[in-house]
């Protein structure tokens, strides 16, 4: 009787062999579809809608916001930034405690990209949107932080 006998019992056919390889071949599907399944986890996401509020003073764009998860409870210590139509960060901000976050910009109408970026499971998350903004305008962001979850069933082949 060869170890792996011992550990499973006897053959069911009279082919040892080639239950061996259709055994070994159904277990690599299984990993396979496994490893497959894992990689398609959706990831968390922020999603991002902006409209303007009220004027502000005259040469000054101001940008406000929140950030909640799906509960509706604040997350704090996300990193908020603003960038110019060339890419370049002109207003950056942390949410407090409270979620909450605020920035000024003394520039001219643009089309800005407003963009969060928080931890979540120890990866990066990122959600932006864009705030078509001029001097005098007050525009207030709402983020809404969802973490998908799913579940994985692998079925462990034996007989």
């Amino acid at each position: 009787m060869s170890p792996f006998e011992r550990l499973r019992g006897a053959h069911l056919t009279a082919h040892p062999v080639l239950e061996d390889l259709v055994f070994t071949a159904l277990s690599l599907l299984v990993l396979t579809v496994a490893v497959a399944a894992i990689a398609a986890t959706p990831q968390p996401m922020v999603a991002v809608a902006a409209a303007p509020v009220a004027p502000a003073a005259p040469n000054e764009i101001v940008i406000y916001g929140t950030l909640v998860d799906q509960a509706g409870d604040p997350l704090p210590w996300a990193l908020i930034t603003v960038r110019n139509p060339a890419g370049q960060i002109v207003a950056l901000a942390f949410t407090d405690a409270d979620g909450n976050w605020d920035v000024s910009i003394i520039g001219p109408a643009a089309n800005y990209t407003v963009r969060v970026t928080t931890i979540s499971g120890g990866q990066l998350v990122q959600g932006q949107t864009h705030v078509s903004a001029s001097p005098g305008m007050v525009w207030g962001v709402q983020m809404v932080f969802s973490q998908p979850s799913s579940w994985v069933f692998v079925p462990l082949p034996g007989y």
